[in-house]
């Protein structure tokens, strides 16, 4: 008799040992939650990434919804991902497109595996006590959230911060619910500031004052260049009539080119260098100068 009592008393502390363990460990084990968000460079507008929801169990609970909080060091928004790709709460997230691999869309926002029985709750809505997965040989699938963040709607806080990100995935039941978490985090590089110009008075005349600097500089190399062209017209004209004869001479001058042609090429420069003064300052003109 107390040999069965003794028996009886460890079937039911094994017993209770084994619900506990269940417990205990069944929803940690079901489903996993991971994202991987890029940085924002100081040029990026929008970001993509994944929040995979890998069903890791053969059982899976009907999803309620699924959050996303994005928290700066003084600030925090919490976007909800509704079953129809609707998001709430926020207008910077967008939900491009869910893919379900190997699960079957279950009650509401759930999704149970692909076999007759598509939603098998074992013990609190099927969070992964029943390991139905090594009993039909399906070890369970995936829900994938393709999603795009847009940095102009970001909250002005956030730009220039390190942004820490929770997602949670709510399962079960309004009276019995799950929570499976995931976090990331990344950077908002902000851009740099617009230098301060001088005001437009001030810049005008700074553009005039190096306008006409270059002009002057255009005055002068004109006037030494037309000196330039005379003296070397003179200098060929005196090797011609250092030459012996007079047919030599008379040769050499006709290959001598006209003093003019020089003179007109210097214009033809100086004038280049007036237009390109005079574009100069229009450029300095439009342009911001701290």
């Amino acid at each position: 008799m107390l040999i069965k009592r003794g028996q009886s008393l460890s079937a039911l502390i094994l017993t209770i040992s084994i619900i506990a363990i269940l417990i205990l460990a069944g929803p940690a084990n079901a489903i996993k939650v991971s994202l991987q968000i890029p940085d924002f460079q100081p040029a990026d507008v929008l970001k993509s990434f994944i929040l995979d929801i890998e069903v890791k169990d053969g059982e899976f609970l009907p999803i309620i919804n699924t959050k996303i909080t994005f928290e700066s060091d003084s600030e925090e928004v919490t976007c909800t991902i509704k079953n129809d790709n609707s998001v709430e709460g926020c207008n910077f997230l967008t939900v491009n497109s869910k893919t379900i691999n190997n699960l079957n869309p279950g009650l509401g926002y759930g999704y149970g595996l692909k076999d007759d029985d598509p939603v098998s709750f074992g013990y609190g809505y099927g969070y992964g006590y029943g390991q139905r997965g090594d009993i039909t040989g399906n070890p369970g699938g995936n829900i994938a959230y393709d999603l795009t963040i847009d940095k102009t709607k970001l909250p002005e806080d956030f730009i220039g911060k390190e942004i820490d990100v929770l997602a949670e995935v709510f399962g079960g039941s309004l009276d019995d619910t799950a929570v499976f978490t995931g976090s990331d985090s990344f950077k908002i590089e902000k851009s740099p500031e617009p230098p301060i110009c001088l005001p437009s008075s001030e810049k005008k005349a700074l553009c005039n004052e190096k306008f006409w600097k270059a002009r002057t500089i255009c005055n002068h190399e004109y006037v030494d260049a037309i000196q330039v062209c005379g003296v070397e017209h003179e200098e060929a004209v005196k090797a011609c009539n250092d030459l012996s004869t007079r047919a030599e001479r008379i040769e050499c001058r006709k290959n001598i080119p006209p003093i003019s042609d020089c003179k007109k090429q210097v214009r033809l420069e100086r004038d280049e260098c007036k237009e390109d003064a005079e574009a100069a300052r229009d450029s300095c003109v439009a342009s911001c100068i701290p």
